[in-house]
């Protein structure tokens, strides 16, 4: 299971457990919302209408998951997670993540039906791969989701030498999910909490 410092940890580990239950979490909270909003319809009688953009994407789930141990028998109730895949090497392991539970499953679900929403290019595939051990942060409010889509912010971090960088972001689902590197996740926390700014004001004729 990959963890938050980016190494990856067999499920015995506390670490690798904490990361599994709240990616369990983040799941069953998504499926109960689509209990929700399909009951709401069937009680009104009305047309059941759900925005994708409120749901992370399969994918993005997979980059969460663990990997199997394939130096190990499945019979073996350790070997549900590698801790050294491709000797333990973290770009490796982040590749092995990537190929199990993106790749594979897109070119299966490609084999079924090319023009499945499922199936991935390689170009987007590859983009699957730079997200691995990025935060995903759903955005809730759809004033920010439409600023950050329509008025990208420039976020900036304290570095420890007192001084400042830029902090890289991707803004995905029309502004309702945000992939963020975890330690950089306060900064746009930060940014959307605090007041938008003022228009700028139009001099009279």
């Amino acid at each position: 299971m990959r963890t938050a410092d980016g190494s990856f940890k067999a499920l015995t580990e506390p670490d690798a457990v904490t990361a599994l239950r709240k990616t369990e979490d983040l799941v069953l909270e998504t499926l109960r919302g689509l209990r929700d909003v399909a009951a709401a319809c069937t009680a009104d009688d009305a047309v059941c209408q759900f925005d994708e953009a409120d749901v992370l994407d399969p994918y993005g789930v997979g980059l969460r998951l663990p990997i199997p141990d394939q130096n190990k028998r499945w019979t073996d109730a350790t070997a549900v997670c590698t801790t050294q895949a491709n000797g333990g090497d973290a770009a490796n392991s982040d590749a092995k993540l990537v190929e199990i539970n993106v790749r594979q499953p897109a070119k299966a679900r490609c084999a079924i039906n090319p023009v499945n929403d499922g199936c991935l290019a390689n170009a987007e595939i590859d983009g699957w791969a730079k997200r691995v051990g990025l935060a995903a942060v759903h955005i809730d409010d759809g004033e920010v989701a439409r600023r950050l889509v329509e008025e990208p912010p420039k976020l900036v971090a304290k570095t420890a030498d007192g001084g400042t960088e830029h902090v890289a972001y991707e803004v995905t689902k029309g502004g309702r999910w945000v992939w963020i590197d975890p330690k950089h996740e306060s900064v746009l926390t930060t940014w959307m909490t605090a007041p938008p700014p003022a228009p700028p004001l139009r001099s009279g004729n």
